[in-house]
């Protein structure tokens, strides 16, 4: 993983030729991460190189829509 945020609960992965091999293991991984109730969002790593700002933006709006950050005081 990326990064954790451990008061929302999701990590963000960001995938790129690191992963291309590794697509068995990163399955495991995230299921046993969602078998935790960690959400995991994944994001390319072109993506984040070329328009991060975009990427922030859809994490955003994926944050605001999940049910528990809906109960998450701030």
């Amino acid at each position: 993983m990326d990064f954790f945020c451990k008061d929302l609960v999701f990590v963000v992965e960001i995938d790129g030729e690191s992963h291309d091999y590794k697509g068995d293991y990163d399955k495991q991984r995230e299921h046993y991460l969602e078998g935790l109730g960690i959400k995991v969002y994944h994001f390319k790593d072109e993506a984040i190189k070329k328009d991060l700002d975009a990427v922030m933006k859809q994490l955003s709006r994926e944050i605001l829509n999940t049910p528990s950050f809906q109960d998450t005081p701030l």
